[in-house]
């Protein structure tokens, strides 16, 4: 079980290393909810950090500003306090996207991720 999360945590850093890599004239559409890719930047914030080219790790509201506008997005004012909301949801019928990610990854391993990762981002 380790393993997997270990697998999932590490491709939600390598995407969003990728998306940082973008820009908005790129065309990419984000297809989940803001709640998700909030969840997405804030798992990869604070499991592994992104290192910037001075050699400082990336601020959490860097990288929501950053992400956000690739995606042609506003991102929303107190980043923090809403991703710290999402972890708390109750009554949510949905998973977190965390959950899900893992879910793909236990059915289908990395090629199962790509799948998930191919529904949310065009």
């Amino acid at each position: 079980m380790k393993e997997l999360r270990r697998m999932v945590i590490v491709e939600m850093t390598e995407k969003v290393r990728l998306l940082l890599s973008m820009q908005e004239k790129d065309g990419l559409q984000w297809r989940g909810t803001k709640r998700d890719l909030l969840e997405l930047l804030h798992e990869v914030y604070y499991h592994c950090g992104i290192v910037m080219a001075d050699g400082s790790y990336a601020t959490f509201t860097y990288l929501v500003g950053r992400v956000f506008k690739v995606f042609g997005m506003v991102p929303p004012r107190n980043p923090s306090s809403k991703a710290f909301r999402a972890e708390g949801r109750k009554g949510v019928r949905r998973a977190s996207l965390f959950s899900r990610m893992e879910s793909a990854a236990s059915a289908g391993g990395r090629a199962g991720l790509d799948r998930f990762w191919e529904g949310i981002v065009r």
